[in-house]
């Protein structure tokens, strides 16, 4: 039995995303890293920096998990005057419904909290 390799393509929706979408390259990259469908379920993790306080970074944390959500928070290392929230879904499906929904709640919760949204990262699976 020979084992067939998918040769990955970028999906419609991520071509289709705007060229000043800072999300495209990336999802692009993704796409041709990933030996499965990016659809795929993956590892998935969004970043909040420069949170004030922990008790900040825990609130932000509360909200989250209750979305499905593990959350870690680490002192800056840097400046060790703020706060990190990484947050991860071992199982996330990246579409671009969720892929928005979830920016907008992570940009959100930043902004709620005079923090600052650092992004997502993905692993290519």
């Amino acid at each position: 039995m020979r084992l067939r390799l998918f040769r990955n393509t970028v999906p419609e929706w991520v071509r289709n995303l705007a060229n000043d979408d800072s999300n495209k390259p990336l999802l692009k990259q993704l796409a041709r890293a990933s030996k499965l469908p990016l659809e795929t379920p993956r590892e998935m993790n969004f970043t909040i920096c420069d949170v004030a306080t922990e008790v900040d970074a825990t609130a932000i944390c509360d909200q989250l998990t209750s979305g499905g959500w593990q959350c870690r928070i680490d002192p800056d290392a840097q400046t060790n005057k703020s706060f990190w929230v990484e947050a991860q879904k071992r199982q996330y499906v990246i579409n671009e419904r969720q892929l928005h929904e979830d920016e907008t709640t992570f940009m959100r919760l930043a902004k709620q909290y005079n923090a600052v949204y650092d992004g997502w990262y993905a692993a290519a699976v």
